[in-house]
């Protein structure tokens, strides 16, 4: 199987450790955004170091919201992941969204590429509901915020990805 061979040449640790640095620089630091020509409305980060890009592309319209994150290995997709949902209240949330994130991302740990399984601060909520069994190479599951006084829903989004190498 060479999806193996992928794998080992470069290690999922060091794929997952990348993931989370990109993601750090990326947007929980409100990193740069760009438009892609060819996806009209996109908002896209791009992070690069020695053999790796990532990409992490999404569009926010009203209340929804969708994206995708793409990882390369030497110029080869082996990585991706797909989110979207509702914000109903993006001054509230999405600040919060950022910090519960990058916590994660700074401390390096995968929780299927979102925040803490539960994080409360600022009168807020914010829970993964991460389906078992996961892994950096499947796994989906659901985040939220709600007001964690009333129990609102304020955020949601659904997400799911996987480890794409299977050739060399």
């Amino acid at each position: 199987d060479t999806r193996h061979i992928i794998v080992e040449s470069f290690g999922i640790d060091e794929a997952r450790n990348f993931y989370c640095e990109a993601s750090a620089a990326g947007y929980a630091a409100n990193g740069k955004k760009q438009t892609i020509e060819a996806l009209p409305g996109s908002k896209a980060i791009i992070y690069a170091r020695g053999d790796w890009r990532y990409l992490d592309c999404y569009f926010s319209v009203g209340k929804g919201s969708f994206g995708f994150t793409v990882i390369w290995f030497r110029n080869k997709p082996f990585w991706t992941m797909s989110y979207g949902g509702e914000c109903f209240d993006k001054e509230r949330t999405i600040p919060f969204l950022k910090r519960t994130l990058k916590s994660t991302y700074d401390n390096r740990v995968f929780i299927g590429g979102r925040g803490p399984g539960l994080c409360i601060a600022d009168g807020l909520a914010y829970r993964n509901n991460l389906k078992p069994p996961s892994s950096f190479e499947k796994f989906s599951g659901r985040d939220e915020i709600r007001d964690s006084e009333t129990g609102q829903l304020l955020f949601s989004h659904e997400f799911a990805g996987r480890l794409l190498a299977k050739e060399n």
